[in-house]
């Protein structure tokens, strides 16, 4: 679940609840969380949500699903560039024009939202293991 802003994507906007359902749907509510504005159903079950624009205006949804891929909705439409993980999801953040993703590896992939390059940082435990190799 989280907040799709309306008519401009600015701090003080009013906001469309955007959810994830069991039955792989996307749904947007209106401001006044009554009516739904658009639904759309997914390739898998949605588990992270992230957004970036305005609905009345240019909007993406950034969706983490439990099958371990990420979809991105422009419009309301699934686009065909679908990123697929080496692990589940287990947190998403857009900052900016980039997209983190937590994996249950204890890795940190980063995708930038327009031509899907990636880096990866490695899990915690390869790290320890370089500094202890390099100290040595």
């Amino acid at each position: 679940m989280t907040v799709l802003k309306k008519d401009k994507d600015d701090v003080d906007t009013i906001g469309c609840l955007a959810l994830g359902t069991e039955s792989r749907k996307l749904i947007i509510l209106d401001p006044t969380a009554s009516t739904v504005m658009k639904q759309v159903t997914l390739p898998s079950v949605p588990v992270f949500l992230a957004t970036h624009g305005a609905y009345d205006l240019d909007y993406r949804v950034i969706v983490a699903c439990r099958n371990g891929s990420i979809y991105t909705l422009k419009g309301g439409e699934v686009s065909g560039v679908v990123i697929e993980l080496d692990s589940q999801p287990c947190g998403l953040l857009r900052m900016d024009k980039s997209i983190v993703v937590g994996t249950m590896n204890n890795a940190l992939h980063y995708y930038h939202t327009r031509v899907c390059s990636k880096r990866k940082i490695l899990p915690s435990r390869e790290r320890n293991n370089f500094r202890y190799m390099c100290r040595h």
